[in-house]
């Protein structure tokens, strides 16, 4: 169960999320409630004098399940981000500069340099306070720091270093033992002394990461100063390249550093195009709110959409002379495999994520490949394909309509030809195609106005299958019916009580999933981890039949049950 903060005018408080860093206002600031706004938000004035009315806060939590399908969600709750604050610990208060404070330093104080910590907190010894009683043995320094004064003699004190015939430097000599730190050097230190905070937020860090590497500091060099890997160095520092929009919507906890990371990847506008599908897609979802996909999700959104196979495609990726004003993609730095600890989630290392160069090259190669074959074009030894059905929009490509062609192996009819495909995925490869329309190898026409066995196959399958789920329909709306029955027929003071079945719950379910329209019904199948199989009916091989798969994870789950 969860907690309620009541809070009143004069209460002291902690705000617990950076809600505006710009204006101070950061996880762990302090100040008192002043007032309440008409709407209900309570006005509080912080240590600086100013004061801004706290709205709600969202926090969200990526949660991988542990099933085989490795689902993933992102858990998103809303509350006040404060906190009564009469008092916090010593570790909560790194950090934090205070006006005044009453400290209390008793056992519970573990650790060397603890104490330093909590009276360091305060401006001026005028604003410190300590609860008695005070236990000295809590202050407790490094064995190395007390080792170096030991060795200094500074700790025992002059009379008796001279007595043990010691050497206690004055503050001259003090002095000119302290290293003094060059401009360079000071902020080098308070960098990496600030990502070593607990709670800093990935922006903060991609920021001083980003100033040690102007120092001349690389990444696996950054790893080892604040123990933390390359890899962790590198993800966090790409978020440099987020923009604007993306950047206010991290730091406000509408979406992950998971979402960042993967988002600041892409170009300018590609990632303003991506943030807004982040956000539209998981309205769409039935009874979901204006939260974000889930990361998962988001990746193979963006797989589908900016992500090209460089395996698949038609030009040469050694080619450095193919776009001279970029490289080959064999050593670009937008190629995945050029930098597999940026892409961990793309298995593929031959994945292009610059769609418009990708474009450009292939508009290259096809010019090069159409002059390399002027002259069997000329004589229509070769031919332009499209991939278009639509014969007008083939013409405006100059190919031949996908309808007119088939890809065939060479040499396997007389009718055999060769073609360069000017557009689709393959756009750019020469095929062997038949375009003899009465072929009755390729083009499936045993003679004219004969249809063949396969295709009268093909329509019974298709029949067979739109029956079967007509029928699996039927049965089920017969279920929710008697469900529906059985809830009515009770009393009306007890309807609420009528407890539905195993059985009933699975009728529901599937009805509801047969209802949602097929894209989300793929939404449903690969956010439940569920194994997508091509439905044995048809030609349309991307069809997947979720129906079966949803009532295979049913019925496992009551047979669990049982």
């Amino acid at each position: 169960a969860g907690w309620t903060v009541k809070l009143r005018i004069g209460a002291r408080v902690m705000l617990l999320a950076n809600v505006s860093v710009r204006n101070g206002l950061v996880n762990g600031a302090c100040g008192t409630v002043v007032r309440w706004e008409t709407t209900g938000r309570p006005v509080v004035r912080f240590a600086d004098g100013t004061e801004h009315a706290v709205e709600r806060h969202a926090w969200t939590t990526d949660v991988v399940g542990t099933g085989g399908g490795g689902a993933q969600w992102v858990v998103r709750h809303m509350q006040m981000p404060l906190r009564l604050a009469y008092a916090t610990t010593i570790h909560k208060a790194q950090g934090l500069s205070m006006h005044e404070a009453e400290i209390k330093l008793d056992g519970t104080v573990f650790a060397e340099g603890q104490a330093y910590v909590a009276l360091s907190r305060v401006r001026s010894k005028d604003g410190l306070r300590l609860i008695m009683p005070f236990d000295p043995a809590c202050i407790r320094a490094n064995p190395r720091v007390l080792r170096f004064y030991g060795e200094t003699g500074a700790a025992g004190g002059a009379p008796a270093a001279d007595a043990a015939g010691v050497h206690v430097p004055d503050d001259d000599e003090l002095r000119a033992m302290v290293r003094t730190l060059s401009d360079a050097d000071a902020l080098e230190v308070a960098i990496i002394d600030n990502l070593q905070r607990e709670d800093l937020h990935p922006l903060d860090e991609a920021q001083g990461y980003a100033a040690l590497l102007n120092h001349g500091f690389n990444t696996k060099e950054i790893g080892l100063r604040i123990g933390k890997s390359d890899s962790y160095v590198q993800q966090r520092l790409v978020l440099q390249k987020l923009i604007p929009a993306v950047k206010k919507d991290l730091l406000a906890d509408k979406i992950t550093f998971g979402h960042g990371r993967v988002i600041a990847r892409l170009t300018p506008e590609q990632q303003k195009q991506t943030l807004a599908a982040v956000f539209d897609e998981a309205r769409e979802w039935p009874g979901g709110d204006d939260g974000p996909r889930t990361i998962k999700e988001l990746i193979a959104w963006i797989q589908r959409n900016y992500h090209l196979d460089l395996h698949a495609a038609a030009f040469d990726k050694g080619d450095a002379n193919l776009l001279p004003t970029e490289p080959a993609c064999t050593t670009c730095p937008k190629r995945t495999g050029a930098n597999p600890s940026l892409f961990p989630e793309v298995k593929k290392a031959d994945t292009c994520t610059d769609p418009p160069c990708f474009r450009r090259k292939l508009d290259m190669h096809l010019v090069k490949i159409r002059k390399l074959h002027k002259d069997q074009l000329l004589s229509g030894e070769t031919i332009l394909l499209s991939d278009e059905y639509n014969p007008t929009a083939a013409k405006k490509q100059e190919g031949r309509a996908r309808s007119l062609w088939e890809e065939v192996k060479k040499g396997s009819c007389p009718h055999v030809q060769r073609g360069i495909l000017v557009d689709g995925p393959r756009r750019g490869h020469l095929l062997s195609v038949c375009t003899y329309s009465k072929c009755p190898k390729h083009r499936g026409v045993a003679a004219a106005g004969t249809t063949t066995r396969a295709g009268a196959t093909e329509r019974a399958q298709n029949v067979c299958f739109r029956l079967e789920q007509d029928a699996k329909k039927l049965g089920l709306q017969r279920s929710l019916d008697l469900i529906l029955e059985r809830v009515q027929s009770a009393p009306a003071r007890d309807r609420q009580a009528v407890a539905l079945r195993r059985p009933d719950l699975n009728d529901v379910a599937v009805s509801f999933y047969l209802d949602i329209w097929y894209e989300r019904r793929k939404r449903v199948a690969e956010m439940m981890g569920w194994d997508v199989k091509t439905t044995a009916y048809g030609n349309n091989t991307d069809a997947f039949d979720h129906t079966i798969d949803a009532q295979i994870i049913i019925d496992s789950g009551q047979e669990q049950a049982s």
